[in-house]
């Protein structure tokens, strides 16, 4: 298991699916990074970004119960944070304006899940570099 604690990664975890968030919460703290907060709404997510809770990357599922999460997408890159996509949907769904944002894809295997979050951890680290 990857731990960097001279880097604490705080993750915003904008996931839908119970069980889903839940198990990528679970990863998120056995990785020794910290779940800044979990939404599973467009309108929970945009909330903790007003609300300022202090994150170094954000990890968005593209469906929302029907609703795209690119509203919280666009103001992440308003807001210069980084953030990754983990989604079911092929690359094409993805607008252009997103496209260069890394994607992973739904379901995750047990290993596929820690390599994305050792990914991610890096992934926030070079946008604060």
């Amino acid at each position: 298991m990857y731990q960097d604690h001279d880097f604490p990664t705080r993750v915003l975890l904008v996931e839908d699916d119970y069980l889903v968030a839940a198990d990528i919460c679970e990863e998120i703290r056995e990785q020794g990074m910290e779940v800044a907060r979990s939404a599973a709404s467009v309108n929970a997510a945009l909330e903790a970004l007003s609300d300022d809770i202090g994150f170094d990357l954000a990890i968005l599922d593209i469906n929302l119960a029907g609703e795209t999460v690119y509203p919280v997408a666009d103001e992440l890159v308003a807001r210069d944070r980084p953030f990754i996509f983990l989604t079911g949907y092929e690359k094409g769904f993805i607008p252009p304006s997103h496209a260069a944002v890394p994607r992973f894809s739904k379901p995750l295997t047990q290993a596929a899940l820690q390599a994305m979050l050792l990914y991610a951890r890096k992934f926030a680290r070079m946008a604060v570099s």
